[in-house]
C-alpha cells in the first residue's frame, strides 16, 4: 500500500453508496476509487462508469474484488443483515473495513467482527457520518472542557421525517433493472424492533456514548409500531430521555439538547445527504441567559468522515468509531428490545 493513498473498493451500489460515500472519496485527496461491486451487475457496471472506472472494475460478485491487490480497502454498503459477514470476509483477504451503520444485527455478528479485525491487524470502522458533524465535534470540546458545567438532564431527540433527510438526492439515484424496492419484512417482534433500533436509532446512539460515554442503566423502553420509540437512560448523576418519533414531517429534526449547571446547549444535526452543511449549536448562558451560535466550518460530515478513515489506515490508528467502539451500540440495541419487549410480550 502506498503511504500517502489509500486504494478504494466499494461494495453495494445504492443510493447511500452514490449519494454519500463516492463523493465523499473523490473528494478525498489520499484515496482512489479502484473497483466496485454490486449484486445486481449492471448496477455495479453503471456506477463504475460514473465514477471514471472502465468496465473490468465492475464486479457482480464481491469476491473477485476481494481478490485484487490493488484494493487496500473496502467500504461496505450492503443491507444491514450481510455486513457481518461481509465484513469479517473483507478483512480475511487483508482488506480494511470502513462499514455503513448499523454495524451488525446482532451483539454475537459484532464481536465477530471486532475479532476478525484484531486477528487481521486492520482497521474497522462503522461510519456514523452525524458523530464527524463539526457542531457534534465542537460540542464534544465544550464537554471536555467542562464549559457547560455539572449535566442535569438530557435529551436525544429523532422526529422522522418523509423524505428530508436525503436533501432530494435520491431522486437521481441509479438503480439497477432488477431493483425491487423496500426494506426485508420481519414478522417476528424482537428481529422487528431491532432492526427498527439499527435503521433508524443508531446514529443517536453511537453519538450519546461519544459525547456521554457509556450508561449505566436502561430505566425505560417503551415501543409503539408507526409510532415510534422513547427510552430513558441512567448516567448516575443524571438521566437522558431518547425518543424517535415518526411523525411524517417533511423537515429534519434530529440531535440532541444537553443541560448543564452552567449553560445548555441545543445540537441540531444537518440532513446527512445535504453537501458541505455542518449542524449548528445554540448555547444558553444560564448566567446572562445570553443566546450564542458558534460560527463553524461549512464541511459535510461524510467528507470527514471518509478523511478521518484514510487517515487511520494510513497512520494506524484506531477510529474515533472503531468496531471496537461501536460495538456497545448494538449490545444497547439488544437491551432496549429486552427492555421494551420483556418476556411476558414475547
Amino acid at each position: 500500500m502506498d503511504e500517502h493513498e489509500v486504494r478504494i473498493g466499494l461494495i453495494g451500489c445504492g443510493g447511500i453508496a452514490q449519494h454519500g460515500h463516492l463523493p465523499a472519496i473523490r473528494r478525498t485527496p489520499s484515496e482512489r476509487l479502484v473497483a466496485v461491486a454490486d449484486a445486481f451487475g449492471d448496477l455495479a457496471l453503471l456506477v463504475a462508469r460514473g465514477n471514471g472506472l472502465e468496465t473490468q472494475d465492475a464486479y457482480d460478485d464481491h469476491r473477485r474484488l476481494l481478490e485484487r491487490d490493488d484494493v487496500d480497502a473496502v467500504v461496505i454498503c450492503a443491507w444491514t443483515g450481510l455486513h457481518a459477514d461481509l465484513a469479517v470476509e473483507a478483512l480475511h483477504a487483508g482488506k480494511h473495513v470502513l462499514l455503513e451503520k448499523p454495524m451488525a444485527v446482532t451483539g454475537a455478528d459484532a464481536r465477530r467482527m471486532v475479532a476478525a479485525a484484531e486477528s487481521a491487524d486492520r482497521i474497522l470502522m462503522v461510519a456514523y457520518n452525524h458523530t464527524y458533524d463539526p457542531a457534534a465535534t465542537h460540542l464534544k470540546s465544550m464537554l471536555e472542557a467542562g464549559d457547560l458545567g455539572d449535566l442535569l438532564y438530557v435529551e436525544v431527540f429523532f422526529y422522522e421525517d418523509a423524505g428530508a433527510w436525503d436533501a432530494g438526492a435520491y431522486r437521481s439515484t441509479v438503480r439497477s433493472k432488477e431493483h425491487r424496492s423496500g426494506w426485508p419484512k420481519h414478522p417476528e417482534p424482537r428481529l422487528k424492533l431491532l432492526h427498527y433500533i439499527h435503521n433508524f436509532d443508531s446514529h443517536l446512539l453511537n453519538l450519546m456514548r461519544v459525547l456521554l460515554g457509556e450508561p449505566e442503566g436502561i430505566d425505560y423502553c417503551r415501543w409503539i409500531p408507526n409510532a415510534g420509540l422513547w427510552a430513558m437512560f441512567d448516567y448516575g448523576g443524571f438521566k437522558t430521555y431518547f425518543k424517535n418519533v415518526e411523525t411524517g414531517q417533511r423537515r429534519f429534526e434530529k440531535g440532541m439538547e444537553l443541560c448543564g449547571a452552567r449553560k445548555r446547549v441545543r445540537l441540531s444535526l444537518a440532513p446527512p445527504l445535504q453537501r458541505y452543511s455542518a449542524g449548528t449549536l445554540e448555547v444558553v448562558d444560564a448566567e446572562s441567559q445570553c443566546i450564542t451560535r458558534p460560527l463553524l466550518p461549512y464541511r459535510w460530515p461524510f467528507e470527514l468522515e471518509q478523511q478521518h478513515f484514510a487517515e487511520c489506515v494510513l497512520q494506524g490508528k484506531e477510529p474515533l468509531t472503531s468496531g471496537r467502539r461501536a460495538l456497545n451500540d448494538v449490545l444497547i440495541a439488544e437491551q432496549l428490545v429486552q427492555v421494551a419487549l420483556p418476556e411476558t410480550d414475547r
